[in-house]
């Protein structure tokens, strides 16, 4: 918004020092036009309510549009649609594993079933990829997650 709203301009934004994205991914190219216009460090990370906030952010700034790296005592795995890992550059979705994911939905089994596996792997709909160095992008969204877990799709629920 701060990019694409005429109204931006008429702020004093100079005292800006930095600025953190999450809640939806940030183009890398977004990323660095924000950066660039409002002269400002940007990171960005990932999370979701069910692992209390956050388990993935850029601790450092970066121009690459990625989300960050996982936080200490995070577990991550990407799996294809069958549920085996991808490798490296591969699109697969994010599961994470780490002592702040929720234990399940609150009178909810059917999400917890479909979301949560016994051994406690969060199933987060998100597609993402990791690189060699541990920094994640996330790419798409599995549509079929949302819909289960947020009430659209009934017949799951």
């Amino acid at each position: 918004m701060m990019n694409k709203r005429p109204e931006t301009a008429k702020y004093d934004l100079s005292s800006l020092q930095g600025l953190l994205c999450g809640a939806a991914p940030l183009s890398k190219e977004l990323q660095n036009a924000v950066a660039k216009d409002f002269n400002v460090e940007i990171k960005q990370g990932w999370g979701m309510t069910e692992v209390t906030c956050g388990s993935i952010i850029q601790l450092e700034a970066s121009d690459n549009g990625s989300v960050g790296k996982l936080l200490p005592n995070t577990e991550c795995m990407l799996v294809d649609d069958d549920g085996k890992e991808v490798g490296l550059n591969t699109p697969g979705e994010l599961c994470i594993r780490a002592p702040n994911v929720c234990l399940r939905y609150w009178k909810n089994e059917a999400a917890t079933r479909d979301s949560i596996s016994p051994d406690g792997w969060l199933r987060s709909g998100d597609v993402a990829v990791v690189n060699k160095e541990g920094l994640f992008w996330i790419v798409d969204r599995k549509k079929e997650v949302r819909k289960i877990l947020h009430g659209t799709d009934t017949s799951r629920c």
